[in-house]
């Protein structure tokens, strides 16, 4: 179990598996430039990544233990939100050569898409630019399963849009009917379930009223129409997105055997890796201790030829 405390610029990892007399200390601290704002995780767990409050994500490798990639987004705003896109199969396991995606929200509404790959730079691409008004920044951002292209974006005023992450553009719009119950309030609460691979989506609306003092007051009443079902296969847009070929659910294995797979799959390929540049690693070694050789005999020639005093 991975814990930060607010304004804490240290992730500590728990094990709840050993049976150990101080609960309190943990197994191993990962420290940061930067205190942490929010955290994702892989569906594998294999990569977390880190929003700093500099703007900045860490992506770390959870088996290493070492840190993948740090990237900067943007200086406008704050990260409030992040979340990987290109989330594997349930029998895979994230290879120390894979790419992933992340999907990151800044508080002035504009959306970025982080790209990272081992071996070179991270790619930081605008998904969605930042907004004038403050009611048309998104509350809430999900994900479809089965179509990683395609998110769903609830803004504050209540409208809630399908976007393309790769097209940088919103498909449609997904409008609620207006009810006479929601007249008078001040403001709704809207919350978005896609379900049926994309296929379908349930929308539960709450209005939202302000008591004397200041505090909000939800009002739920099983009388009012506000959970709506939305056909998404009647929108000609997702046409394309809602083929069968392509959302063909995983095979379903056990969670046990899954976790064991994950684990060793990654082990195999990092020893597979090393093993692979240990040449390199000969070779490296050998021209920084003739370095370090070579400096030696310099300073020893120094000392020898160094006057002495009277």
């Amino acid at each position: 179990m991975a814990v930060w405390w607010s304004g804490d610029r240290h992730l500590m990892h728990y094990s709840i598996s050993k049976q150990t007399k101080v609960l309190n200390k943990p197994e191993f601290v990962w420290s940061m430039s930067s205190p942490i704002v929010c955290g994702a995780v892989t569906e594998c767990s294999c990569l977390v990544a880190l929003a700093l409050a500099n703007n900045s994500v860490v992506i770390w490798d959870r088996f290493l233990g070492l840190s993948r990639k740090t990237v900067h987004v943007n200086d406008c705003g704050q990260i409030s939100w992040v979340h990987f896109v290109s989330v594997p199969s349930p029998e895979k396991c994230i290879s120390t050569e894979s790419a992933v995606t992340l999907l990151v929200l800044l508080t002035t509404g504009s959306i970025y898409t982080v790209i990272s790959t081992p071996h070179s730079d991270p790619v930081v691409t605008l998904v969605s630019t930042e907004t004038l008004c403050d009611c048309e920044i998104p509350s809430t951002i999900k994900l479809i399963r089965g179509i990683p292209e395609l998110i769903l974006i609830t803004r504050k005023d209540g409208r809630i849009f399908l976007h393309n992450i790769h097209l940088k553009e919103a498909l449609c719009e997904v409008a609620l009917p207006d009810c006479n119950c929601f007249n008078g309030c001040e403001c709704f609460s809207i919350a978005t379930v896609p379900a049926a691979l994309g296929k379908m989506l349930y929308v539960l609306r709450t209005s939202v009223r302000t008591e004397d003092g200041g505090k909000a007051m939800y009002a739920y009443s099983c009388d009012d129409p506000s959970l709506f079902t939305v056909k998404m296969w009647l929108f000609p847009h997702l046409d394309d997105y809602l083929k069968e070929t392509r959302l063909l659910p995983q095979p379903q294995i056990p969670c046990s055997r899954v976790s064991q797979n994950r684990i060793e799959e990654h082990i195999l390929k990092t020893m597979q890796k090393r093993i692979a540049d240990q040449p390199k690693r000969k070779d490296r070694l050998q021209k920084r201790w003739l370095q370090m050789k070579e400096e030696l005999s310099q300073k020893l020639d120094v000392k020898v030829e160094k006057p002495v005093r009277a």
